[in-house]
């Protein structure tokens, strides 16, 4: 039997969950100065540009579904913040930390998010396609306060359960919004033979060519059941390709009266993202001579689906991860497992006949 070791981590994840929030709040990213021609002096300050606050606001009146963190502006805001020269050690900035451990970073930016997410300037319930989870959350919003007031009135809860309120959710549930990074302008952009075990976890730039891209299709990243039993919600967090339903309710209120109520998926409350899975071909003048072009799987999720086609010539950054096979490839893999690219910002080299089309304009 192999020995265990346990090493205590040297990051404080909370120190960088504080770090992330200062950079969401104070960052603004100014725009282009206006400067007089003949006197070449700046004429007034050029108004703010892009702040991530604006970018929360928008995700949280559902005009966006990504909140896209570019590195180059974390780096800047740790220059600014700190009053270092723009050359001190990279290696111990936090943009060196997302880059080398993003996987990590986009958990830690999701609960940054959820703590500083702004109210909706109009509710989601008055929208027509409101979504099924809106209405789950505004039902269960509106329990807890028919408990809250029983209370108060001495009368108790009849119904209760009514405590678990919104902390019962997985905050993966909650959230609607996707996390993408956006590389450096100056990171290295890498062919597929270059991409290996050093770069597991690290946010990397590959430049390839699509050779297939599959049909998109619902990857389910919660699952909802009900119990016949207590009637409570019951959620289940998927984070593998393949998972194990639960079959007992696991509830406090069955715990309580002894019993094993069973449960029964629904799918309008489980939640679903967006899946395109698409391969990768190294470029004609990355292979070597007499080796056979290598290929790299991506997985595309929700707002990155849908953005390359065959024949795409693109440079494709994400999180570079070890894929565990399954079923009886997984006995005979053994330890070992294949590597996959989590695209996080997909750029294609050329525009389609379609994209030049709406941009020439007839001439008059």
């Amino acid at each position: 039997m192999s020995a265990l070791s346990a090493i205590r981590s040297v990051v404080d994840y909370d120190s960088e969950v504080s770090k992330i929030s200062q950079f969401l709040e104070k960052f603004v990213d100014a725009g282009a100065k206006k400067m007089d021609a003949e006197t070449d002096t700046e004429l007034e300050p050029a108004e703010p540009r892009h702040t991530y606050m604006g970018a929360l606001q928008l995700v949280a009146d559902r005009a966006a579904d990504a909140v896209a963190i570019r590195l180059d502006d974390v780096r800047a805001f740790e220059v600014q913040s700190s009053g270092a020269h723009p050359a001190f050690a990279f290696a111990s900035s936090l943009a060196f930390r997302i880059e080398h451990n993003a996987k990590c970073y986009v958990e830690l930016f999701s609960r940054a998010i959820d703590a500083l997410m702004p109210e909706a300037a109009t509710s989601a319930m008055q929208d027509a396609d409101a979504d099924v989870l809106d209405v789950i959350f505004q039902a269960r919003r509106d329990r807890d306060r028919r408990d809250r007031e029983a209370l108060a009135a001495g009368a108790g809860s009849e119904q209760g359960g009514g405590t678990g309120a919104a902390e019962s959710f997985p905050a993966v549930l909650t959230r609607r919004y996707t996390v993408r990074f956006v590389a450096r302008v100056a990171a290295p952009v890498l062919a597929v033979r270059d991409v290996g075990a050093r770069q597991i976890g690290q946010l990397v730039t590959v430049r390839g060519i699509v050779t297939r891209v599959s049909d998109v299709r619902p990857a389910m990243v919660v699952a909802a059941y009900l119990c016949d039993a207590c009637g409570c919600e019951v959620f289940q967090e998927v984070k593998t390709r393949q998972f194990t339903p639960l079959a007992q309710c696991q509830s406090a209120r069955c715990a309580a009266n002894r019993s094993r109520g069973k449960l029964h998926r629904q799918t309008r409350g489980s939640r679903f993202l967006r899946f395109q899975e698409v391969k990768v071909q190294e470029m004609t003048d990355q292979v070597p001579m007499g080796d056979i072009p290598r290929t790299l799987t991506v997985h595309c999720y929700e707002g990155a689906v849908r953005r390359l086609n065959p024949g795409d010539v693109a440079h494709i950054a994400g999180v570079f991860l070890p894929q565990p096979y399954t079923g009886f490839r997984a006995l005979r893999a053994g330890l070992l497992a294949d590597t996959l690219v989590e695209a996080h910002d997909v750029r294609p080299l050329k525009r389609r006949y379609d994209q030049l089309a709406r941009e020439l304009t007839p001439e008059l």
